[in-house]
């Protein structure tokens, strides 16, 4: 092999492992493949209160309200809901048009106590909030109403949030 074809090969794998999983940074961690989500992951290392106050603002200057997902990455149920919210082109369109959509992590790491004392009391995870734009909690959801065998009733989400979405 020649030392060009090398030295292209070895520069591909840089550019490929530069790219292969970037960890969400505290500056951006906003999913740039899908403006879904306001916050992409659950992170532990995050203060929700200041990504809630980003939604507001978020919310504000589009008309939307927020939707606040509770959960982890420890929990099965929280990885169906975003796989769920992510496939199907209803929920999609519903959540792009009327929410921005911040997770909010709930885990052994990080339990955010002293910040989720200011909503009602959670049964299990995932679990949701409904914001108005302004951050006023307007409604709490127990998403086991939302199920539907081993995923979610797409009848179910996608009432749900046209009954939470700003009128009009």
């Amino acid at each position: 092999m020649q030392l060009t074809s090398r030295f292209v090969l070895l520069l591909a794998a840089v550019v490929l492992v530069g790219c292969a999983d970037k960890t969400s940074d505290v500056s951006d961690r906003s999913d740039k493949s899908d403006d879904l989500y306001f916050v992409g992951t659950y992170d532990p290392n995050v203060d929700p209160a200041d990504d809630v106050q980003r939604a507001v603002d978020l919310a504000t200057q589009q008309n939307k309200r927020i939707l606040l997902q509770v959960g982890g990455d420890w929990c099965g149920w929280c990885h169906k809901m975003s796989d769920f919210f992510h496939e199907n082109g209803q929920v999609v369109t519903a959540l792009r048009d009327g929410f921005v959509l911040v997770k909010i992590n709930k885990s052994d790491e990080n339990s955010n106590e002293e910040f989720l004392k200011q909503y009602p009391e959670i049964e299990g995870y995932p679990h949701l909030f409904v914001l108005e734009h302004d951050g006023t909690l307007l409604h709490s959801q127990d998403t086991v109403e939302l199920e539907e065998g081993d995923s979610y009733s797409l009848d179910a989400v996608v009432g749900f949030l046209a009954e939470w979405a700003v009128p009009g």
